[in-house]
């Protein structure tokens, strides 16, 4: 019983850890769909400059600690029993699922920001948000059959 609870907490620790890894890149995506013209207006650069100081403290602090995670588990990423968990399955599938429903929402929300009449929104975040959720998708589909 110990071993579940164990690879439930390194599970979530690199769940927790990827999603902070997405939100900086989607982070630092978005402003530089801005500033080649996706956005309402093109960004200062102090809201650059924020944004990429949030960006490099979330991966300063999120990528040592996955890694940290992940080369913990990886030895047990070998074994066939591990492979087919129920745990690991669980959370590779709620990867996947979280990433194609931000997928969906960010093509849905790029696309009436660019053909719907009379609408007028920011498509730099949509964009960056499906960009990032396809990484995420791929990485996960990858991880779920291998």
């Amino acid at each position: 019983m110990g071993g579940a609870y164990r690879r439930c907490y390194l599970y979530t620790v690199l769940t927790l850890c990827g999603l902070a890894v997405a939100v900086a890149s989607t982070a630092v995506l978005s402003r530089m769909a801005q500033a080649v013209g996706l956005g309402l207006s093109v960004p200062t650069e102090a809201e650059v400059s924020a944004t990429l100081w949030v960006a490099i403290v979330l991966l300063l602090v999120a990528v040592p600690v996955w890694l940290t995670h992940l080369l913990v588990i990886a030895p047990f990423l070998l074994d066939p029993r591990e492979r087919l968990s129920r745990i690991r399955r669980s959370y590779v599938t709620v990867w996947l699922l979280a990433a194609v429903i931000t997928l969906y929402v960010g093509v849905s929300a790029f696309l009436v920001g660019s053909v719907g009449v009379g609408v007028v929104a920011d498509r730099s975040v949509p964009l960056a948000a499906a960009i990032v959720a396809a990484i995420v998708a791929r990485v996960a589909w990858r991880w779920r059959f291998d």
